[in-house]
C-alpha cells in the first residue's frame, strides 16, 4: 500500500526503492513476497523468518506483485481516455525490465525499460495512446 501510494504521489523514487526491497525480501521467503514483517532487522538475522500461522500465500501479498510492476514500470492507464502513462523510476530499482503480453484494454502492452529508467520499445493495444 506504501509503494502505490508513494507512487499516486510521484514519488516513484521513493517507490521503486522500497519495491525492491520487498522484492529482496522474497528471496528470503522460497521467492514470494511476505505478509508481513516483525521488528527484526539484518543486523539480528540474516534473512527474513517465516511465519508459521499465516495462511499462504495472503491474497494481498501476492496481488502486491501487481503494485510492484506498476510502479517500476510507472504505469498508468486510463482506458476511457485511450491514454496510457509510463514514467519509471530513473534509474530503474530492478534494472533493466521487459514485459510481454501483458493484458490491457482487451489486448496486451509489451515494453522494455532500460536500467537508466528510459522506455526503450514499446507496445500498446489497439486504441490506446501514449500520453
Amino acid at each position: 500500500m506504501v509503494v502505490r501510494g508513494l507512487h499516486a504521489a510521484g514519488q516513484s523514487s521513493r517507490a521503486g526503492s522500497l519495491g525492491l526491497q520487498l522484492v529482496h525480501a522474497a528471496g528470503g521467503f522460497d521467492n514470494r513476497l511476505p505478509e508481513l514483517f516483525s521488528g527484526y532487522g539484518t543486523d539480528d538475522v540474516s534473512s527474513p523468518l517465516p511465519y508459521p500461522a499465516s495462511c499462504r500465500p495472503q491474497a494481498w501479498a501476492a496481488a502486491s506483485a501487481v503494485t510492484l510492476l506498476v510502479t517500476f514500470l510507472g504505469l498508468r492507464v486510463d482506458v476511457p481516455a485511450g491514454r496510457v502513462t509510463l514514467d519509471p523510476p530513473r534509474p530503474s530499482p530492478v534494472g533493466a525490465l521487459r514485459v510481454t503480453d501483458l493484458p490491457l484494454a482487451g489486448g496486451t502492452l509489451d515494453v522494455t525499460v532500460a536500467a537508466d529508467g528510459t522506455v526503450t520499445d514499446l507496445r500498446l493495444p489497439p486504441g490506446l495512446r501514449l500520453g
